[in-house]
């Protein structure tokens, strides 16, 4: 991101995310997440550094759903396609159905490289792909990944005898040109197993919402969460900064965030700008905490779509009734 050359930096947020889940995936699983009480996530190096920063405080939740592992994930999608015309409409469906995007692959070995660093819970492949075809892209990634491999859709306009063979894989099945998004989306539950909509018709309650803090201040996020507690919320995610957010919001649903204004690598302005601009993300709504008073520096934050902005005591009788408005009286 700091290259001298503009074109050698990530040139979207979406290609930031990609890379920091590579990372995170190419980490051992005992430096990788760590779950305790005090559940954490070890950054790169470990504890040894004596960092100060060198782990996420993900708080103490006695339900331990703050823990990024544990919580259930979406299902996320690994593209493959040669088009780029054509992997930009299917990038549209999905997002349509808000369904994140990991990343893209041009060809079959793209493809395995892609699955093995990103692990995605579905692929949805062109069946003409320079170096191999999709039938053998969906039997190859299964004889490397027999237990958990990724559900697979193939996308094609080839007569069904040419596609039969994809009969005898798990969880695999043919999706036949044109199609709509509904139908793409159909198409991923059956392989995932999971359901590709927002549960309706039932309100969730307050302990079933999901929460998202956002403060590089340890002593700020407790505060949020124990006024939240207080209105009933119960389950929540806690990073010290809007690139971990990101991370967090890629994979995970989450029902609300509360962020602050100035950290260190990603500030609450461009942390609600990505979001909001984001067709996965963009409905979550966002409550920003700051000590800022300067319209200048708040007027752009609410005009992205903030729904408050609040002072940094976070006080209940200032939040309780704008949760109110939102999820309805406790």
């Amino acid at each position: 991101m700091l290259a001298k050359k503009p074109e050698d930096r990530p040139q979207k947020m979406s290609d930031v995310v990609t890379e920091l889940e590579a990372i995170a995936r190419s980490l051992a699983p005992d430096r990788a997440v760590n779950v305790h009480a005090n559940l954490t996530v070890e950054l790169p190096g470990g504890p040894s550094q004596g960092s100060a920063g060198s782990t996420i405080d993900l708080g103490k939740a006695p339900d331990r759903t703050l823990a990024i592992e544990t919580v259930a994930k979406p299902i996320t999608v690994l593209v493959v396609e040669p088009s780029r015309v054509q992997a930009a409409i299917i990038k549209g469906y999905l997002q349509e159905q808000s369904l994140p995007v990991l990343g893209s692959a041009a060809n079959g070995a793209d493809a395995i490289q892609a699955v093995r660093s990103l692990r995605p819970r579905a692929v949805v492949s062109a069946m003409h792909l320079a170096d191999i075809n999709g039938v053998e892209l969906a039997r190859q990634i299964r004889a490397e990944f027999p237990v958990d491999a990724p559900g697979f859709v193939l996308v094609t306009s080839e007569t069904e005898e040419e596609s039969s063979s994809l009969s005898q894989l798990n969880r695999v099945l043919t999706l036949k040109k044109p199609f709509t998004a509904d139908q793409m989306a159909e198409a991923l539950r059956v392989v995932t197993g999971a359901s590709c909509t927002v549960e309706s018709g039932r309100k969730k309650s307050r302990s079933q919402l999901r929460v998202l803090i956002v403060d590089d201040s340890s002593p700020a996020r407790i505060q949020v969460r124990t006024v939240l507690q207080s209105l009933g919320f119960s389950q929540f995610t806690e990073v010290p900064d809007g690139a971990y957010a990101i991370a967090v919001a890629a994979r995970e649903s989450c029902d609300l965030i509360v962020t602050d204004y100035n950290m260190p690598l990603m500030d609450g302005r461009a942390l609600v700008s990505y979001l909001k601009q984001n067709p996965p993300t963009a409905a979550i709504p966002i409550v920003m905490v700051t000590t800022e008073t300067d319209p200048r520096v708040l007027d752009p934050v609410r005009k992205l779509g903030v729904i408050a902005v609040v002072e940094k005591a976070f006080p209940a009788s200032v939040v309780g009734p704008l949760l109110d408005s939102l999820f309805g009286s406790q």
